[in-house]
């Protein structure tokens, strides 16, 4: 698998030499045929089925290009605490958005709707690597 997922991301070697690769993504398509499981177990019977109705009028509202974006948005917070749980973990990663994603949905059976946040191989660093590299509060803040 992680050999036609490299071949995917057009040859990137992090793909086969780390040990694990996560392919993160985001499928509203399937939220919203499946939004009694989506809403919490606790609520009572008529307080799901009215979140039920109200997720269904909100989302069936959009076309399914807008309610794909709308996912990638919470699928992207997802990516970002996964990659700190990585990194606290001791492991390294590198997130990647540099693949064929039409041959990746192909790869794993996924529908054409299907949105991507990230590819992300990882495991335990080879080496220390280069320093963390970012900007200063003065280039990435707007100061009014």
């Amino acid at each position: 698998m992680k050999v036609k997922l490299q071949e995917a991301a057009y040859g990137q070697q992090q793909v086969t030499s780390a040990p694990a690769v996560v392919v993160v993504t985001s499928d509203m398509e399937d939220v919203l045929v499946n939004l009694e499981d989506t809403v919490h177990p606790d609520l009572s019977a008529e307080r799901r089925k009215e979140e039920v109705a109200s997720l269904s009028s909100f989302f069936g509202g959009m076309s399914v290009e807008e309610r794909g974006q709308w996912a990638l948005t919470q699928t992207n917070i997802a990516l970002g605490f996964t990659l700190l749980t990585i990194q606290g973990l001791g492991y390294s990663s590198n997130p990647m958005l540099g693949f064929d994603q039409e041959k990746v949905k192909e790869i794993l059976g996924l529908a054409e709707h299907v949105k991507f946040a990230a590819m992300v191989p990882f495991g335990l660093p080879d080496s220390e690597g280069h320093p963390h590299h970012r900007f200063t509060l003065d280039k990435v803040l707007i100061n009014h």
